[in-house]
């Protein structure tokens, strides 16, 4: 279950000013229009990134083969890109060498 409760007194989770956190959250598999085809992780990681205070991006993943399944999906917001290749491309993206003083 989320660690997010909406309450922002216990709820707000902060990361320090040099990193970013990336979502990304299925939207219903194709084809299917029961309420069963999406579980509540969706909801529950939206919940979450609503709550986290730094610079972070969250996107909707489409075609998922299953409820979480978002490296088989596609981005709309980048171009229709497979999941696991935008996920790839944010961590190469925002991945940089420690700074040693």
């Amino acid at each position: 279950m989320s660690i997010a409760d909406g309450n922002p007194s216990d709820s707000t989770f902060q990361l320090t000013p040099k990193h970013r956190i990336s979502g990304w959250l299925c939207s219903k598999p194709p084809g299917c229009n029961a309420s069963w085809c999406q579980n509540n992780s969706a909801a529950q990681g939206q919940l979450l990134y609503e709550n986290v205070t730094t610079s972070k991006s969250v996107y909707r993943v489409d075609a998922c083969q299953s409820t979480e399944g978002v490296e088989q999906g596609t981005v709309p917001k980048l171009d229709n890109e497979s999941g696991l290749q935008a996920i790839i491309d944010d961590m190469v993206g925002q991945c940089s060498a420690p700074h040693h003083r």
